[in-house]
């Protein structure tokens, strides 16, 4: 969505989806303000795509239609067409999280749709590396979004103040999954006593770890907020953002994180060590609670980065993402 916003000043754009939620619709309606134009894809649809210079894809089941859609044309047609896949995962690990032995057929499925594909994205130098060999001709190109802050809920906010009770607050949000490593905060916060921990997200690990607050008796430490809405806007409650993942593709978290100008602490995954490289930003052992509370226990700590605030600017947005696929387009086309 954000790279259509920008590239319909050089294109004339249409998204396709295959389902689109309730929650989407306030999104729907800026895009078509924008002259964008939006359309459910089906079978009879797929013969619309042969009249776009470039067919760009997101996420799996988008990949394989436009893998299918490459073949009919290829071996029916006899007609290439510029197509570009940007994988916004470690889809391997990714799947493997989410679906167990499931995964092996669905990885299989996923790397043969990619391998159709002209040109494939990658967020990361580390996912980049490790797919090459597998895809062939592939890019790097990070992730950027405009951020755009509004006004806080008042009864979240009231709920924040009341638990952290003047405390200082580390924060994290995400969905609740076991590879985004939020127990590692739990248990940090067994040890740390100078800090209140707010955790904001839902999803499959949910009751697990409220399992583990109710287990350690950690309720006057840990909030467990469940799901907010424009969560990156509570970062400034925070006085230490929190990115404890154990893989990533290219964290929109991290990028909030940077917008923020807050302190932050981050697990050395290569994805993490990659973003944070150029930014003020403190790095401890991926899994290791030990790691994060030594962090966590450092006294006299800047906690507001102008430098990141900068960085973001220059580097994150959803334009200076725009102006790199920008440049892709052309080649390939």
């Amino acid at each position: 969505m954000e790279i259509a916003k920008y590239s319909k000043e050089d294109y004339l754009t249409t998204i396709y989806y295959i389902n689109k939620k309730k929650s989407s619709d306030e999104l729907t309606q800026k895009l078509l303000a924008l002259g964008i134009q939006i359309r459910k894809i089906n079978i009879l649809r797929l013969c619309e795509l042969k009249r776009f210079d470039v067919i760009h894809s997101h996420c799996f089941l988008p990949d394989v239609i436009t893998a299918i859609y490459i073949l009919i044309n290829t071996l029916i047609f006899k007609r290439k067409q510029n197509t570009i896949s940007t994988v916004h995962s470690d889809y391997y690990y990714d799947m493997k999280d989410k679906y167990g032995r499931l995964s092996i057929p669905i990885c299989s499925i996923w790397t043969f749709s990619l391998k159709k594909f002209k040109n494939r994205v990658f967020l990361t130098e580390y996912l980049l590396d490790k797919y090459i060999g597998i895809l062939g001709s592939s890019s790097k190109i990070w992730n950027g979004l405009d951020i755009i802050p509004s006004e806080l809920d008042c009864e979240i906010e009231k709920k924040i103040d009341t638990f952290s009770n003047g405390r200082r607050i580390a924060g994290a949000y995400g969905v609740l999954r076991p590879l985004k490593g939020f127990e590692l905060i739990i248990r940090a916060s067994l040890y740390i006593d100078d800090y209140c921990f707010v955790i904001a997200g839902d999803g499959p690990d949910k009751h697990r770890l409220e399992s583990l607050v109710s287990e350690y008796g950690l309720e006057s430490k840990v909030l467990l907020l469940g799901r907010v809405s424009n969560v990156h806007n509570y970062i400034r409650k925070f006085n230490v953002m929190l990115l404890t993942s154990y893989s990533e593709g290219f964290p929109l978290t991290g990028i909030e994180a940077i917008w923020s100008g807050v302190r932050i602490l981050y697990s050395g995954i290569s994805q993490h060590k990659e973003i944070f490289r150029k930014v003020d930003a403190e790095l401890f052992e991926s899994g290791c609670h030990d790691s994060l509370i030594e962090l966590l226990k450092k006294k006299n700590m800047s906690e507001i980065s102008l430098h990141n605030k900068g960085y973001y600017k220059k580097f994150l947005t959803s334009n200076a993402m725009y102006e790199k696929y920008k440049i892709l387009y052309e080649s390939v086309s």
